[in-house]
């Protein structure tokens, strides 16, 4: 038996992309080149990133050039 993850604080894809400000294509490049964190399985059909997971890689993120 695998162990359940609580879906407290978890953000699926659509928020994940939303937050990140990028494509789902993107968002799976990403994490197929290991950029991005690897998201943990929620179901039989769904995956989801911690909040705080994702939060600290955008604040570990190099700043863009304006």
């Amino acid at each position: 038996m695998s162990p359940r993850v609580s879906t407290e604080a978890m953000l699926r894809v659509p928020d994940v992309l939303d937050r990140v400000g990028v494509s789902r294509r993107t968002l799976c490049r990403w994490r197929a080149d290991g950029t991005f964190p690897q998201a943990l399985k929620l179901g039989a059909n769904s995956i989801g990133w911690p909040r705080h997971i994702v939060d600290e890689w955008l604040a570990d993120r190099p700043a863009a050039d304006a």
